[in-house]
């Protein structure tokens, strides 16, 4: 009977995570997308006219707060570590909502 009740838990829990994680892809493609615009020159005022969102205009801004870099293989190191930092920062988040 534990175990039942341990699998029905664990099932109910799964959709949540799968939305958790599905969130948390959205966050890491626009960092990946603001990050680009950053490292491309992209003027600022550009591209906040092309985002909208409190929450996404101050990741917009976190990303123009980053250095551009010169070097194109750099820019997509860059770019990797910016979007995965933001993905990683979601995920935490939503662990610590879920406790």
């Amino acid at each position: 009977m534990k175990l039942l009740s341990f699998v029905t838990v664990l099932l109910l829990a799964l959709p949540l995570q799968a939305a958790d994680l599905e969130e948390c892809e959205g966050w890491k493609q626009k960092a990946n997308l603001f990050m680009n615009w950053r490292q491309q020159g992209v003027p600022i005022a550009d591209a906040v006219k092309e985002t909208a969102g409190n929450i996404s205009r101050g990741l917009l801004l976190r990303a123009y707060a980053e250095p551009r870099v010169t070097d194109f293989q750099e820019q997509y190191q860059v770019i990797d570590k910016f979007s995965e930092q933001v993905y990683q920062e979601c995920l935490a988040e939503q662990q610590s909502q879920s406790e």
